[in-house]
């Protein structure tokens, strides 16, 4: 998979998230493995986890932009 079809990827799952889509909904697409491990982290039951890995994960994507890499 290439690395834009990545981005993409993990910049969709933590869209839904943030409108509120959660658990197996988010899980709907066929995804790649880094972003198949964000929605399992998302979904995880501990809150901290989830936090942290929606926290790095947004911070990647306002890099990324600010790089000009999702353009």
């Amino acid at each position: 998979m290439d690395e834009a079809r990545q981005r993409f990827e993990r910049s969709l799952v933590v869209t839904l998230y943030c409108v509120g889509v959660r658990g197996a909904a988010l899980a709907l697409f066929e995804l790649g493995p880094e972003s198949s491990a964000l929605v399992r982290t998302l979904s995880s039951t501990d809150q901290k986890t989830r936090a942290l890995g929606l926290a790095r994960e947004i911070a990647r994507i306002g890099h990324e932009l600010d790089q000009g890499a999702l353009g």
